[in-house]
């Protein structure tokens, strides 16, 4: 009878023990728990993804233009003098600078006034090559004009002075030899020759301008024939002595703030702002 109690009870064990391997394998293979499982794999890398997603910075499709904007915005808000802000020619300003908004002026050897946008300034041949701009007030009006140094096929050196008339934006413009060393009272240096050269200031009337002479050397005959230079303060002929002493003064004037149009690379990350 013990004999027969021992072998029931090692039968009994073995049956308990294949149940409970079935069961293990039903749960491991069930389809509905696979797809449960599935089900939360998925969800876990979908919400991966999600947060991939925002970790990832949104590139953006314009972003020289975008580059540009905030730096012509971070130089109107830090660097324009308060005196010479104007929400409205600031606005208009910007959208030139951006070439959203043509402006009309006579380029090179054009024989009419045409509208360009700053991007696309051509005529024939000749490009123009915008290098930098600042807002500076060349007539002493309180009212800022926009001066932008640059080149033609980036060799000759080139000022556009782009200005408000009349709702619109025209603009003047100026060899590197007519208009240099630009200062930020807006009185600039102008050259003919080594005895025909001084500093001005310009002047505006309806749609032209005129330049007037702050100090300047020119040169005429003497007696015998021979060129002598001759010097002005204002229209005023002077001493060679007076002459050079305010021409230095003139010449140790603070410069303007110009904004590059385009970062280098390495420049990406600040803006580049030259005194």
């Amino acid at each position: 009878m013990k004999k027969i109690f021992i072998i029931l009870s090692i039968f009994l064990i073995l049956v308990a023990w294949k149940g409970n391997i079935i069961k293990t394998a039903s749960v491991e293979d069930s389809p509905s728990t696979n797809s449960n499982i599935e089900k939360e794999k998925g969800e876990v890398n979908e919400t991966s993804n999600i947060e991939k997603s925002i970790e990832k910075p949104i590139e953006n499709i314009n972003s020289e233009s975008s580059s540009l904007s905030k730096r012509i915005n971070d130089y109107i808000e830090n660097n324009l003098d308060s005196e010479y802000f104007d929400a409205e020619l600031c606005k208009m300003y910007s959208q030139v600078l951006l070439s959203e908004m043509p402006f009309s002026f006579k380029f090179i050897v054009a024989e009419s006034e045409n509208e360009y946008y700053l991007n696309d300034i051509s005529y024939d041949e000749y490009k123009f090559i915008p290098n930098h701009f600042s807002f500076i007030d060349m007539n002493n009006d309180k009212v800022p004009e926009i001066v932008i140094e640059g080149s033609i096929d980036k060799s000759a050196g080139f000022v556009l002075v782009l200005r408000e008339y009349d709702g619109r934006v025209i603009g003047h413009e100026f060899s590197h030899r007519q208009m240099s060393d630009i200062k930020r009272d807006g009185t600039y240096h102008a050259s003919g020759g080594a005895a025909y050269n001084g500093y001005y200031q310009l002047s505006f009337n309806e749609d032209s301008y005129s330049q007037h002479n702050i100090v300047r050397m020119d040169a005429e005959e003497d007696s015998n024939g021979k060129l002598k230079t001759i010097y002005f303060i204002s229209e005023k002929q002077v001493e060679e002595k007076a002459f050079w002493e305010l021409w230095e003064v003139q010449k140790n004037k603070e410069k303007p703030i110009w904004v590059d149009f385009e970062l280098k690379k390495e420049d990406e990350s600040e803006i580049k702002i030259m005194n």
